[in-house]
């Protein structure tokens, strides 16, 4: 036997409805949200920009080694080591941005409501646009 969760009336496995209050028994389908499905748009857009920012300075640093010289004076040798920096940092943030959107798209796809503390994460970490998508979305 099992209860309805409107009612709290005892009914049977097999009923459809309650016959107390004629609430269903069964669980309603999630509707996917669309704020979501932009928001990881937007969060997939971010990670783009993020390789591609990573490649074209890494594509970038041997023209830098040819016009410094192949590295000869110091402001070359400082010009190459801004230029890896870059490229390094333009690939760490990629160590949380892409596990957060694979898990966004997880909970959309499973209907598991995304949590305040995730959306804000979003909001900070990943895209200012994502995460105000997120926040805005109903929670269900």
């Amino acid at each position: 036997m099992k209860f309805c969760s409107k009612c709290g009336a005892q009914i049977d496995d097999a009923a459809v409805v309650c016959p107390n209050c004629g609430c269903s028994t069964q669980a309603a389908p999630q509707k996917k949200s669309s704020l979501g499905t932009v928001a990881l748009v937007f969060m997939i857009i971010t990670i783009v920009a993020m390789l591609l920012s990573a490649i074209i300075t890494a594509v970038g640093i041997p023209a830098l080694l040819e016009a410094a010289g192949a590295g000869d004076s110091a402001e070359g040798q400082m010009l190459v080591i801004t230029a890896i920096i870059q490229a390094v940092f333009s690939i760490i943030p990629l160590a949380w941005t892409i596990p957060m959107t694979v898990s966004l798209s997880r909970k959309l796809k499973n209907g598991v409501p995304v949590t305040t503390a995730f959306k804000v994460c979003t909001l900070i970490f990943v895209n200012l646009l994502s995460g105000i998508l997120l926040l805005c979305m109903k929670d269900n």
